[in-house]
C-alpha cells in the first residue's frame, strides 16, 4: 500500500482540473433545473436527490459548469500542508499558498463577519442557500486550514460570524444551539454545534476572549446532552435523519480536539463512548452506511473513518489501527488506479464511479496526508 504515491497521483487528477469539479449537491447549478423549480422547496429537492442518486453523470447536459468549492480548496491546502511537513518540498508550500490566497479572495465580507459558502444554491429540508451564502459547516472548515488558523483578524470575522449571523435555536445558562446557516430557523444540526463549539474555543484562547470561549463551551454542553444510550448522535433532533457514519465521525473528532484545549472529563466520557459506537459503524474497513443501513458505502465515510480513528489513536483514545483497515479497504475498493480518483459510492449491486472534487477526491487526499502525516507508513 503505496499511500504517498496515491496522494500525489489524486492530487494531480485535481490539479489538472484547477481543482474545480462537480458537487453531488450542485443540480439547482444548472439554468434548466434551476428554472424548472420554479421557487418550489419540493421541486429543488426532489431534482437536488434525483442528480445526487443518479449513477450516470447528468451534468453535462445539464449545462452544469465544474467550479472550485470553499471547502474543497480548504481540504487541497491542508493536505499540501501535512504533505510538506511529511516530505518537505517549497513546491508544496507554493501549492498551499496559492489556494490560501483564493480562500481570502472569496470570501463574503458583512461588517465585522467573515463567512464562505457552497459554490452552488443548495436546498435543505428547511431553508435555501444562494451560492456564495455563509454557512456554518464551510467557513469552520476554511477556518481550520493553514495560515488562515494564524490570522487573528480573519478568526474574529469568522466567530462573529457564528455568534451575529446564526440564528440561536436554543439557550439557556447552560446549553446553547446555533443553526447550521443563517437562514435555518428550526434544524438543530449536531455535528454542526460540535464543531463550532471546538473552533470557537480555539479562537477565543487565541484571541483571550472569555466571550467565545463561553460559547464555545455552552454548544459543546448541548452537544454532550445529545449523545444517545448506545454512544451515538442523530443528525439532528429535529429531523427524521438518524446516526449516519461520518456525522459521527465529525462529532467525535470535534470532541477530541475541544478536549486536547480543555481537558473536560465530560467530554472524554463522551469520546471514549461514542468510539464505542462509531466502531460499530465499520465492518472490518468497510464503512457501514449509519446504524440502520449498511449500504451505500460512501467515500465519505470512509475518509472521515480514517481520520477520527488517527486522531483518537493519536490522543490514546483507540487502539486497533482501524485508520490503516479502512484505507486499505478504501484503496481497494474505491479508487480507480487508472483514472486516479476516487468512486463516490459502493451500492450492493452498483458502484456510483462519478468524481466529486470536493465529497471524494478532496477528502481523500486531506484524509491520505493525515495517516502520513501523523506517522503512518508511505
Amino acid at each position: 500500500m503505496n499511500v504517498l504515491d496515491t496522494l500525489l497521483k489524486a492530487l494531480a487528477w485535481a490539479k489538472k482540473r484547477d481543482y474545480a469539479g462537480y458537487d453531488p449537491f450542485d443540480a439547482l447549478s444548472s439554468p434548466l433545473l434551476s428554472k424548472l423549480a420554479l421557487n418550489k422547496r419540493p421541486l429543488r429537492i426532489m431534482f437536488t436527490q434525483l442528480l445526487k442518486r443518479s449513477p450516470v453523470d447528468l451534468r453535462n447536459i445539464m449545462d452544469i459548469e465544474p467550479t472550485r468549492n470553499p471547502k474543497g480548496i480548504a481540504l487541497f491546502a491542508s493536505t499540501y500542508d501535512n504533505l510538506y511537513r511529511n516530505v518537505g518540498d517549497d513546491k508544496y508550500l507554493k501549492e498551499r499558498d496559492q489556494l490560501i490566497k483564493w480562500l481570502q479572495n472569496n470570501c463574503k465580507v458583512q461588517e465585522n463577519t467573515l463567512c464562505w459558502g457552497y459554490n452552488f444554491p443548495w436546498q435543505s429540508r428547511r431553508s435555501f442557500l444562494l451560492q456564495g451564502e455563509g454557512c456554518s459547516v464551510v467557513t469552520f472548515f476554511v477556518g481550520e486550514s493553514p495560515l488562515i488558523e494564524e490570522q487573528k483578524k480573519i478568526l474574529r470575522g469568522i466567530a462573529e460570524f457564528y455568534l451575529k449571523e446564526l440564528n440561536v435555536l436554543f439557550e439557556d445558562h447552560k446549553y446553547l444551539c446555533l443553526s447550521y446557516t443563517p437562514y435555518e430557523e428550526e434544524e438543530m444540526v449536531v455535528n454542526a454545534n460540535a464543531l463550532i463549539g471546538y473552533q470557537l474555543s480555539r479562537i477565543g484562547n487565541k484571541l483571550g476572549d472569555e466571550e467565545y470561549i463561553e460559547k464555545g463551551k455552552k454548544l459543546i454542553e448541548w452537544v454532550l446532552s445529545e449523545q444517545k444510550p448506545n454512544g451515538g448522535w442523530i443528525y439532528s433532533p429535529t429531523s427524521h435523519l438518524g446516526m449516519d457514519n461520518f456525522h459521527n465521525g465529525y462529532v467525535i473528532w470535534a470532541l477530541m480536539k475541544y478536549y486536547e484545549i480543555n481537558g473536560n472529563k465530560l467530554v472524554q466520557d463522551a469520546i471514549l463512548k461514542g468510539l464505542k459506537f462509531y466502531g460499530s459503524l465499520f465492518d472490518g474497513g468497510r464503512p457501514l452506511y449509519s446504524n440502520e443501513k449498511e449500504f451505500p458505502v460512501d467515500i465519505h465515510n470512509c475518509a472521515q473513518g480514517i481520520i477520527t480513528f488517527k486522531e483518537a489513536e493519536r490522543m490514546g483514545f483507540y487502539e486497533g489501527n482501524r485508520h490503516k483497515k479502512i484505507l486499505e479497504w478504501t484503496l481497494e475498493n474505491m479508487w480507480d488506479s487508472e483514472k486516479n480518483y476516487f468512486y463516490y459510492q459502493k451500492n450492493r449491486f452498483f458502484t456510483n464511479k462519478i468524481p466529486y472534487m470536493r465529497w471524494s477526491q478532496a477528502w481523500m487526499c486531506y484524509a491520505m496526508s493525515v495517516y502520513l502525516t501523523e506517522g503512518g507508513s508511505s
